[in-house]
């Protein structure tokens, strides 16, 4: 769509600009549906086990919850308020409530990816620790499959979110 002196015409870039808009719009659609996976890929009585087993923990704004590079053996559900996320200083995005954190690190048994922090006055997370997951495993049926079921979830939603 090149005019006569040979630059792009206002029609291309108009056609441009909506296939960028359809672009989002479809990984939007993708996330939401991620999400909507996450949120069904354990039970409640999965949740119930796996939230008895776990630590509460209270944290205050800006305190670190997760360090950068550090190895954590154990995942954070965060039950109230929210946490911004840092890589190597830069503000990536935030956490809010019913959301899960540090499964790369429970996964690959390496340094955390990124930074997390306390982003209000009161933050409460439960600490669910990688022993007991593995407790777990053994007293619940099928709840391997549903658990690593919604760890993948939550990094297919993150990654999407990403593209962005």
């Amino acid at each position: 769509d090149k005019n006569r002196f040979g630059t792009l015409s206002r029609n291309s870039t108009l056609s441009a600009n909506s296939t960028t808009q359809s672009s989002a719009n479809t990984i939007q659609q993708q996330i939401n549906q991620a999400e909507e996976l996450t949120n069904q890929a354990l039970t409640e009585e999965d949740w119930a086990m796996l939230l008895k087993g776990a630590n509460v923990c209270k944290f205050t704004k800006d305190q670190i919850i997760i360090n950068e590079g550090q190895q954590y053996q154990r995942l954070f559900h965060l039950t109230k308020g929210r946490c911004r996320v840092e890589r190597t200083g830069n503000k990536l995005g935030t956490m809010k409530e019913k959301e899960t954190f540090g499964e790369i690190s429970f996964l690959e048994g390496s340094g955390a990816a990124v930074t997390v922090i306390a982003d209000e006055d009161e933050i409460e997370l439960q600490i669910i620790e990688g022993y007991f997951v593995n407790r777990l495993f053994n007293l619940r049926d099928g709840i391997e499959g549903r658990f690593y079921h919604y760890l993948s979830t939550i990094l297919a939603r993150r990654l999407l979110a990403g593209r962005q």
